[in-house]
């Protein structure tokens, strides 16, 4: 793509982050809505967030549902990262 005035606004924000993010989710089979808008009870405002991603799994017959709420942040001076670990699945708190 050209390096016009458009790609240079873009990179700047953090849309690429959430379009990765994004594509990185579906790939793992979670369903993913962008951009969804939300009430802060707190503020009593419209806030828009930018990732809305979730899976439902099927234990005996109930429906669970884990949800992630995504904020993707630009910055040039601080890296951010979202780390995770693995399940341990002799919890037993892991096993629904």
């Amino acid at each position: 793509m050209e390096d016009d005035k458009y790609s240079k606004g873009i990179r700047k924000t953090g849309f690429i982050l959430e379009s990765k993010v994004g594509d990185t989710l579906r790939r793992a089979g979670w369903t993913v809505i962008s951009n969804k808008y939300y009430e802060d009870d707190f503020e009593g405002s419209v806030r828009e967030i930018d990732l809305l991603a979730y899976k439902v799994s099927k234990v005996q017959q109930v429906s669970i549902y884990t949800t992630l709420l995504i904020s993707c942040k630009k910055n040039d001076v601080n890296v951010w990262a979202l780390l995770a670990n693995e399940i341990n699945l002799k919890n037993p708190n892991a096993d629904w």
